[in-house]
C-alpha cells in the first residue's frame, strides 16, 4: 500500500476540519461530561433489535422496534413514529456501544441549542426517544438504511 500525497493532504485538511470542534470539546469539558441527561427505559417499552425488513431488491434492512409491552400482550393496534438514517442504531448507551456508555458522541462534540437535553438511554443519534413516544401510545420503528450498519444493499440514503 502506497502513501500518496494525496492520502496525506486528504489527512490534514480532516484534521484543519474538526481540530476547531475538538478543541471547543476539550476546552469546554464537555468531551468528558456532555451537556445531555440520559434516563432509563420505562418498564413498559417493549424492544427488538435487528427485526429483518425484506426489500424487493433482495436484501435485508434491519430496524430496531419498541413498543409498548402492555399493547403487544393485548394484539392492540398502535401508530408508528419512524426513522430511517445512515447512523448505525445501536449506537445506544442500552447496547453500550457508546463512549463511555454515555451520550452518543456527538453530544461530546457538538454543543446542543437550548441547554441539556434529556433522552432514555434506548435513544441513538437523531432518532426518537422511545421513552416518550411509548408513553404517548405510539411504538417507535428505527431502521439502518441500506449499506449502513448491519443493513444489506449498496449504500443509499435516498432510499
Amino acid at each position: 500500500m502506497f502513501i500518496t500525497k494525496e492520502k496525506i493532504m486528504n489527512v490534514i485538511r480532516t484534521f484543519q476540519a474538526v481540530a476547531p470542534i475538538l478543541g471547543n470539546a476539550l476546552k469546554s469539558g464537555q468531551l468528558f461530561n456532555p451537556k445531555a441527561e440520559l434516563t432509563e427505559p420505562e418498564p413498559d417499552v417493549l424492544y427488538e433489535y435487528d427485526v429483518e425488513i425484506p426489500m424487493g431488491e433482495g436484501f435485508f434492512l434491519t430496524a430496531n422496534i419498541f413498543r409498548s409491552k402492555k399493547a403487544a400482550s393485548n394484539g392492540e393496534r398502535i401508530p408508528v413514529v419512524m426513522c430511517a438514517h445512515p447512523y448505525d442504531n445501536h449506537l445506544t448507551p442500552a447496547l453500550k456501544k457508546t463512549p463511555m456508555n454515555g451520550p452518543p458522541q456527538q453530544y461530546r462534540l457538538i454543543p446542543q441549542a437550548g441547554g441539556r437535553p434529556k433522552f432514555s438511554k434506548l435513544t441513538s443519534w437523531e432518532s426518537p426517544d422511545p421513552n416518550f413516544w411509548v408513553s404517548s401510545g405510539y411504538a417507535v420503528v428505527n431502521i439502518n438504511l441500506p449499506g449502513y450498519a448491519n443493513s444489506g444493499g449498496p449504500p443509499s440514503a435516498f432510499t
